[in-house]
């Protein structure tokens, strides 16, 4: 049956047989299976170092007890009674069952056998008329219960008093004689059964769970099958904690394959994140190289940018800069309809210059001259370029040829004033002016260059050193001197 769960460990029978390892009886109880008086009882079974594994308990019948005690030759008024230690009644004659399993009612007795008087107590019997008792403890003083035996009060008088105490103790004597007999007889029913109990379990507490108990005596069957339940519950736990155990153990294996695998792949991802990091790092170097090679090869670039639109003497626009620049401002002069002037001009005597004070000074003079015309030219809109040689040319966008000839004017002015230091001493230079306007119309800036050499030709056979404008009619006309 499926009975609640009772917890034993506090029991003092139970707690006797852990602590001594020996067959140990309980107080009466009532069984909760069969409902009847019942003894508990615990044994122990031990492993082979001593150690205890399991504690068996059972409950004894005590129907036995009650037969006995209605097999013993009683006086018919003469109450006889055996208790267990705390009063309880386990057996009576004539036989109350219910008073079986109740305390004596009359605390009198218990008292008196506490106190530990042997005497004549007087008492109220179960039957609920005056009696006159006496006890004794089976066992000894120690003993687990005793036994009473009590006769009518108004039976008993003083000159009979000491019939009554041999008629109690020879009924106390057949009781205990009795009660040492059926205990006797029933320890023989109980060994048997307590031995195949103790060897089922070693053999389960040994690991054997197809242990099973054979057919026990009735007071043991419930045991009996409970045990067996209790094995059969053993084996099932034991096969499944085996193949839970085998399966876990494949698992393991499993695990530690995978473990090793990814162990395997973690080496190679590392070794592989190495060589990474090795192309990254060439990679970064190779990238930073790339960058300064780009960037040099920009900055030569610039250069050679430069190179190719300025002139390397004097880092004015050579002729073909100077061109490109000019196609820009005729383009912007034909769209807003605004006028366009040019001027040549050429270093006077520059050759003798180059052949009397060397070359060395002859470039001074020719950078002499190109500051000086950024100088005096507007920086964001004017132009002056290096054609060649001692010769340049200046734009001057939305300026009319009068207004160019005035600022070349300025610009001869400048430049007589400069002076270049030799070992010779102080050298001076002068330079001759021709200024043309664009025509609307024209694509290019060659025939206004052209007009402008024309004008600066004339100043030159003129005597140099002055500015001349281009007249429409061939009468070219002397600006200045």
């Amino acid at each position: 049956s499926s009975a609640t769960p009772i917890n034993l460990a506090d029991r003092g029978f139970f707690e006797r047989t852990v602590e001594t390892g020996r067959f140990s009886l309980g107080h009466y109880i009532i069984g909760r299976l069969t409902g009847r008086p019942l003894l508990p009882a615990a044994l122990a079974t031990f492993d082979e170092g001593g150690r205890t594994r399991f504690v068996m308990v059972a409950g004894i019948s005590l129907d036995w007890l009650e037969d006995a005690l209605q097999q013993i030759g009683i006086p018919p008024d003469m109450e006889l009674i055996v208790a267990d230690r705390t009063g309880t009644i386990l057996a009576s004659h004539p036989s109350t069952p219910d008073q079986i399993g109740r305390p004596y009612p009359d605390e009198r007795l218990l008292t008196a056998i506490a106190d530990g008087n042997a005497g004549v107590v007087a008492v109220t019997g179960l039957d609920g008329r005056p009696r006159l008792a006496r006890a004794r403890r089976l066992g000894g003083d120690g003993g687990a219960a005793f036994v009473m035996a009590s006769v009518p009060r108004q039976a008993s008088h003083l000159s009979a008093q000491d019939s009554l105490w041999l008629s109690i103790g020879l009924t106390v004597g057949v009781a205990a004689v009795g009660g040492a007999l059926a205990y006797w007889l029933a320890m023989r029913g109980i060994n048997r059964p307590l031995q195949i109990i103790d060897r089922a379990a070693t053999r389960l507490a040994q690991g054997v769970f197809t242990a099973r108990l054979p057919a026990l005596p009735a007071d043991f069957a419930p045991l009996g099958r409970n045990f067996n339940r209790m094995a059969e519950q053993l084996g099932e736990r034991e096969r499944a904690l085996r193949e839970k155990t085998d399966a876990l153990e494949m698992s393991v294996e499993e695990l530690e394959t995978q473990a090793s695998e990814l162990r395997f792949i973690k080496d190679n991802l590392e070794q592989q994140a190495m060589r990474l990091a090795s192309i990254a790092e060439e990679r970064e170097v190779a990238r930073e190289q790339l960058q300064r090679e780009v960037e040099r090869r920009r900055r030569l670039e610039k250069e050679l940018r430069r190179l190719a639109r300025t002139d390397g003497l004097t880092g004015l626009p050579n002729r073909r800069y100077f061109m490109e620049q000019a196609a820009r401002e005729i383009r912007r002069a034909e769209r807003h309809k605004r006028k366009l002037s040019v001027v040549m001009a050429d270093l006077d005597r520059f050759k003798q210059i180059n052949d009397g004070h060397g070359h060395r000074c002859g470039d001074e003079v020719l950078r002499l001259f190109a500051r000086s015309c950024q100088r005096a030219l507007r920086g964001s809109t004017d132009v002056v370029g290096r054609l060649g040689g001692e010769e340049f040319a200046l734009l001057l966008p939305e300026t009319e040829a009068d207004v160019a000839a005035a600022v070349a004017d300025r610009l001869r002015q400048l430049i007589r004033g400069l002076k270049v230091e030799t070992p010779d001493g102080p050298v001076g230079a002068t330079c001759s002016f021709g200024v043309a306007e664009w025509v609307p119309g024209e694509a290019s800036l060659e025939s206004a260059l052209h007009r402008a050499d024309q004008a600066l030709y004339q100043a030159k056979k003129a005597g140099r050193d002055r500015v001349v404008r281009w007249q429409p009619h061939g009468s070219d006309e002397l600006v200045s001197v």
